[in-house]
């Protein structure tokens, strides 16, 4: 089995558990929009191109190598679900019928993102992956042919 196969297969059992609060050792559920989906043709559409994937597994390996250097102030769940996020968000830019439907996805996962990054002490997301995550909601929506390459289409809600 492929490294990305079960790295997917891990993203997906957790999402769909939710996830555990180690600090306060209560469940906290994800918000909505951002539970991960079973993988189908839709799914795989955007994470099958090779430019995004390569942009979330730098952003996922950036977050968890800097976890294991310094002390932050999330935690490896945090840093699966930021990714969940972003998988769902391409999963729902996927399946969009048109650019209104496209920008409703920026607005959730951006929205999404910002509560993540504020439980987070505002620390999860920081340039580099404010520039990767940017940059991949970017994409997405040019391959939709719903913005051009320079348009930042997260700006009118981005946090971080």
């Amino acid at each position: 089995m492929k490294p990305k196969t079960v790295l997917l297969g891990l993203i997906i059992l957790f999402a769909c558990s939710g996830r555990v609060d180690h600090q306060k050792d209560t469940q906290v559920e994800d918000p909505p929009g951002t539970q991960a989906h079973p993988p189908n043709s839709t799914t795989q559409g955007m994470t099958r191109n090779a430019e995004i994937q390569e942009i979330i597994d730098r952003l996922e390996k950036g977050m968890i190598d800097y976890m294991q250097t310094s002390k932050t102030a999330y935690s490896r769940d945090d840093v699966e679900k930021c990714i969940r996020i972003i998988n769902t968000y391409l999963d729902t830019m996927t399946g969009s019928k048109d650019k209104d439907e496209g920008m409703v996805a920026v607005k959730n996962a951006v929205l999404a993102l910002n509560e993540l990054n504020k439980n987070c002490k505002y620390k999860l997301i920081e340039t580099d992956q404010r520039e990767d995550i940017c940059e991949i909601m970017i994409i997405a929506g040019n391959t939709r042919g719903y913005n051009e390459r320079t348009d930042d289409i997260t700006e009118e809600w981005r946090e971080w």
